[in-house]
């Protein structure tokens, strides 16, 4: 049974002191609106706000240090586990708290009578307050950190791509063709000049990291065209794709890579080459596939590779579609494929009369 993925870190170093001051003034804010949503009299709005402020902040910071504690074991855990361990570690300190809380008020005025219900009931608010609190602050840590990690994740894709293209052994061998082709076939030297500036180019442009899947596959054979005039008759392509999912957004790089992977690990290490099939086809009414299939090495025993970009696609897939977009990778009989799984997005209506 393969395991449970560690999620990635979505709770902030809390052993950080400008992470706590944060934390501190949400707990400031929060001690202000319960004092005045209480509606008490002027002269005792003050010494509630203080006594009121102590107590979240004594909260907090013992929040933050258990946090800071454990941090290690969430960072080991499921986005599910962590999530439920933080709340219940939470849920439980802060029961803890507010019963010494009660107990320290009982010690201070021994003349206030000790009713069990009212017991109770403190204890309940004072749970209900701090778990609805700590909700709504881990789910800001959790939409920044996911804001943040989309933002790296599209950064490093355009970097990755940009490596990739100007890889040594990519750029030698393509003007090695060049070189070739000029004297003898000067339109297709032309072309090969054209399919690498496309390349160059897409890897410099689209900021938001997407564009649609018919520029992702003309990027996918201008890449294949390159290869083609190296492999020659090697190499075979075989399309399969649906026209109406042309208009559908995928990342830039993210089928080329699929194919540049097919082409090094399945074709070129085989004597007589093989077939690369490119398939797109819907699944659901919310979901679509695109496919890249190639025949895998034919030493059976070697290990199946892990492509180049294959875990920066899965990253960017996650940032931008959650648990909708994944890329599932394996063997399948005698075939390496990649499949990679995306949210149907439904067209927009056209608003000209």
């Amino acid at each position: 049974m393969t395991p449970a993925t560690p999620a990635p870190q979505w709770i902030p170093d809390l052993c950080r002191a400008p992470v706590v001051v944060r934390v501190l003034l949400v707990s400031q804010m929060l001690a202000v609106l319960l004092v005045v949503a209480r509606n008490r009299p002027l002269d005792q709005l003050a010494a509630d706000l203080l006594m009121v402020s102590l107590f979240i902040h004594w909260v907090s910071l013992s929040s933050c240090a258990l946090l800071c504690a454990i941090r290690r074991t969430l960072n080991r855990l499921t986005l599910l586990q962590s999530v439920c361990l933080t709340l219940g570690s939470l849920w439980l300190l802060c029961l803890v708290l507010a019963e010494a809380a009660w107990r320290l008020q009982l010690w201070m005025d021994p003349r206030q009578p000790a009713d069990a219900a009212f017991h109770w009931l403190f204890l309940g608010r004072i749970q209900i307050i701090a778990l609805l609190a700590w909700v709504m602050l881990l789910r800001y840590f959790y939409l920044q950190q996911q804001s943040e990690r989309q933002q790296q994740a599209v950064l490093e894709g355009r970097l990755q791509a940009l490596q990739d293209r100007m890889r040594p052994h990519f750029l030698f061998n393509s003007l090695n063709s060049l070189l070739a082709l000029i004297p003898t076939q000067p339109d297709a030297a032309e072309d090969l000049v054209d399919n690498l500036s496309s390349l160059l180019r897409a890897a410099l442009e689209h900021s938001d990291g997407q564009h649609t899947l018919e520029e992702e596959i003309a990027l996918t054979r201008a890449y294949l065209d390159i290869e083609a005039l190296r492999l020659e008759s090697r190499l075979e392509v075989a399309w399969d794709l649906a026209p109406s999912l042309d208009g559908q957004m995928v990342p830039v790089f993210s089928l080329q890579p699929l194919a540049e992977n097919a082409v090094l690990h399945g074709i070129e290490p085989r004597i007589e080459g093989g077939r690369v099939s490119i398939r797109s086809t819907p699944l659901d009414a919310q979901r679509w596939m695109l496919e890249v299939r190639n025949p895998t090495a034919q030493d059976r025993h070697s290990p199946v590779r892990h492509g180049i970009g294959e875990d920066n696609l899965r990253h960017r897939l996650a940032m931008l579609h959650g648990s909708l977009g994944r890329l599932q990778t394996g063997v399948e009989g005698p075939d390496y494929v990649a499949r990679m799984v995306l949210p149907l997005a439904v067209p927009e209506p056209d608003a000209t009369p």
